[in-house]
Order: C-alpha cells, then sequence, then structure tokens
C-alpha cells in the first residue's frame, strides 16, 4: 500500500472506527470489542508507515503531512483503549 489515497483511506477508516469506542465500553463489553483488532489495526498503520518511508520520495510535502497525521491521529484513538 503506497498510494496516497489508499493511505489515506485505511488511516481515517481505522479511526473512524476506533473514534466510537470509549474506553467504558472497551473495558467492559468484550463481545463489542476486541483487543486483538486493535493490535491488527496498529500494524496495518505501522505498514503505512514504513510504506510512507519507503517510498518518501514519491510523495509531496503536503501529502506526507496528511498522511502522518491521520496515522498518528489513528494510533491515538487505538492507544486510548488499550
Amino acid at each position: 500500500m503506497q498510494d496516497f489515497k489508499d493511505i489515506m483511506f485505511v488511516s481515517e477508516d481505522i479511526y473512524n472506527y476506533f473514534s466510537k469506542i470509549t474506553k467504558e465500553d472497551a473495558r467492559n463489553a468484550v463481545e463489542q470489542w476486541d483487543i486483538s483488532e486493535a493490535h491488527s489495526q496498529s500494524g496495518t498503520l505501522a505498514l503505512c508507515l514504513e510504506n510512507i518511508s519507503k517510498n518518501i520520495s514519491n510523495y509531496s510535502e503536503d501529502e506526507l503531512s496528511k498522511m502522518i497525521f491521520s496515522i498518528s491521529r489513528a494510533q491515538r484513538e487505538i492507544f486510548k483503549l488499550i
């Protein structure tokens, strides 16, 4: 996954999913929220960062800024729950 649009879509999708889960829901509802999903999606975001770093010259400064912000925002949503 190297394309700017793909990376943005994935990170925004992950953010949208995890931003709807509260800390209380994550602690109290095992059936509704699975910690392995958080680990999996965090790994996906890490892979996005790895791909960005390998292909950094292919992106404009604006694209890099948007991708990094989007990925870090999604990671923050995951980290607040685990």
